[in-house]
């Protein structure tokens, strides 16, 4: 037993665990894969039907009198004839056809002696010679709203989140990873609008395309195919044998065909037979899966689409909603988030938000506690005017009482936020607040500002929560 289990243990049996980089597996939702599931779905039922075809097992006629002989059409002129001119059924009422068939006056609904008129108002099908090109084009209109997300993504995520996974060894510190994706934001904060803008149109597609081809369907089949799962359903559950069958009307396995020809002496002769369209026995059933699965896709593209563009709609939801994807327990990841998102635009959550459905929360959490705020010029000038607005209602008399509240927002700003703002809060702050001021406060406040770094360095008490008192771009 050992050098059984020593046997199947060698080498060629089995391959040595290895750990793969992280790929991002949720760059596309639920939407497109279910989607993708039913392209993939449509193309195998294009080739079944292709290889019925390949088989000539499609359709069989029979006829009085065929032969090889002289004056008579063959079997096989006469089915191809049959299969490239298109089939009928007589116009009779499936009521009635059903009547007769338990009666046994009938052969088949909608098969039975005809005139000229009925040959003429008669119900042709000639569907079934497209069937399987049809299904073939379909299924690639549910691959193509996926192809061109995939183009103008272009792996943008995978790039940002390349090997950041637990099992894979680093070339490179977790810190400096967390950091790359850092400087990534930094560079394209508020200039990812446009992008995340073409990956909702794209998205939109998934809906478009399940409606077109429903309606396409609908339209091919003479409008018979909105209703067909529900009628199949209901005819099924009846347990009448000869009550009407919505399979039957809409794919016939039995069919009239009538080919005209001239006779000896010029008179146009009727050739009747009758068709077993055994190429409808398999699509019938294709096109009842596909009534279902059309449904569902349709219902929850439908649903999915509302939830998102509700959630996109409002700034508050979306914010609210991908701070979900940070561990409960760290609410100061949540708050740092939301001011970020506050601050930038629509392109960067989507940009979080892709990274938040493709890494777990441990890692998006770090992610967000390495981003820095952005730095723009406009925001500071946005910043002078509030701290301008609360230095007014605060009717500052004396630099002591800006020294005061200067001091806290300094020190705060120092030990719980971004030094680098810090800074930028002793260069820009001092503008705004010697406007409207007298000039011996004026003078008083700048040599105040000036002493707030040497005052830190003095400082031994360590200040922490938010700033108490001014804006401070945070």
């Amino acid at each position: 037993m050992v050098g059984i289990m020593e046997f199947f243990s060698a080498p060629g049996f089995h391959k040595p665990f290895q750990a793969k980089a992280f790929q991002a597996h949720w760059i596309v939702g639920v939407v497109y894969k279910l989607h993708s599931m039913t392209g993939t779905v449509l193309f195998f039922s294009s080739c079944l039907v292709f290889i019925k075809e390949l088989m000539d097992d499609h359709i069989h006629c029979i006829q009085d009198g065929a032969g090889e002989d002289g004056g008579k059409i063959t079997e096989t002129a006469f089915n191809s004839y049959c299969y490239i001119s298109s089939t009928f059924t007589l116009p009779n009422p499936k009521a009635r056809a059903a009547m007769d068939l338990a009666r046994g006056r009938g052969t088949y609904p909608g098969v039975g002696p005809s005139n000229s008129n009925d040959y003429h108002s008669g119900t042709f099908h000639n569907y079934y010679q497209w069937v399987p090109y049809l299904l073939f084009i379909q299924s690639l209109s549910f691959f193509a709203p996926l192809m061109i997300h995939r183009f103008i993504q272009d792996g943008r995520v995978q790039r940002v989140i390349q090997d950041l996974h637990n099992i894979v060894a680093y070339s490179e510190t977790r810190d400096d990873m967390y950091g790359d994706i850092w400087v990534f934001f930094r560079d394209w904060y508020c200039h990812q609008t446009w992008w995340a803008i073409k990956l909702v149109m794209v998205d939109s597609l998934n809906l478009i395309n399940i409606l077109c081809n429903i309606f396409f369907v609908d339209w091919y089949l003479g409008h018979n195919f909105l209703l067909f799962g529900a009628r199949s359903i209901r005819a099924m559950a009846s347990n009448n044998d000869f009550a009407p069958d919505p399979f039957d009307d809409i794919f016939p396995k039995m069919t009239k065909c009538s080919l005209f020809t001239f006779g000896p002496s010029g008179t146009v002769q009727n050739h009747d037979a009758l068709c077993i369209m055994s190429a409808n026995v398999l699509n019938e059933k294709i096109y009842f899966v596909v009534w279902f699965l059309f449904l569902f896709l349709s219902v929850f593209t439908l649903i999915h689409h509302t939830i998102a563009f509700i959630i996109m709609s409002s700034r508050s939801i979306r914010n609210s909603f991908i701070c979900l994807y940070i561990s409960p327990e760290r609410k100061d990841q949540k708050k740092k988030l939301k001011k970020i998102l506050e601050m930038t635009q629509f392109g960067d959550w989507m940009m979080l938000y892709m990274l938040a459905k493709n890494t777990d929360r441990v890692i998006f959490g770090q992610i967000v506690e390495n981003l820095k705020y952005p730095d723009y010029h406009h925001s500071l000038e946005e910043l002078d005017e509030e701290n301008q607005k609360i230095l007014e209602s605060r009717n500052y008399k004396t630099a002591n009482q800006v020294y005061a509240d200067m001091k806290k927002n300094y020190f705060s700003l120092h030990y719980t936020g971004d030094p680098n703002i810090a800074t930028q809060y002793t260069t820009r702050v001092p503008a705004s607040f010697t406007q409207d001021m007298s000039a011996a406060v004026a003078a008083a406040v700048a040599t105040v500002v000036a002493n707030l770094p040497a005052a830190l360095a003095t400082d031994t008490q360590v200040r922490p929560g938010p700033p108490l008192g001014l804006v401070h771009g945070r």
